[in-house]
């Protein structure tokens, strides 16, 4: 398989062996899910902060729930992923964004506008919000 390439920084990304047995049958899926892992710690320094820090107000972690508040951090990840991956016209990366969990409606739409307007298939809402309803097996 192919490197992961950071888009925005350019930086070689690290598949975990985590991601890769949960997304070992979805390259595309696994492309999108290492790309978030490494924009959240590397380019949204707010999340480790958060971490190390967590009864900052600050942060925005004191008044939520983990999961919901990377949840929070991942879909601002997958959104400014998405743009840098279309500035350096890695089109067909952004499809693997729609199996990762936690997608709003306004992410999957961005997501089908961007593939249609390549001539490429998104999903429809209805099988995207299904697969992407919260599940403790799949990560993002």
């Amino acid at each position: 398989m192919p490197q992961i390439i950071c888009p925005v920084c350019n930086a070689i990304v690290k598949r975990s062996e985590y991601l890769q047995t949960e997304f070992r049958n979805d390259p595309d899926a696994l492309y999108a899910a290492s790309l978030v892992t490494h924009y959240r710690h590397n380019h949204l320094k707010q999340y480790d902060y958060a971490w190390q820090n967590l009864k900052d107000k600050k942060t925005g972690y004191a008044n939520i729930e983990h999961e919901d508040f990377r949840s929070e951090i991942n879909r601002r990840a997958k959104m400014e992923l998405i743009e840098a991956l279309i500035k350096v016209n890695k089109w067909a990366s952004v499809r693997g964004f729609l199996s990762l969990r936690d997608n709003d409606s306004e992410l999957v739409d961005q997501i089908n506008t961007i593939l249609s307007s390549r001539g490429k298939k998104g999903l429809n809402k209805h099988k995207t919000c299904l697969k992407n309803s919260r599940k403790k097996t799949k990560p993002f």
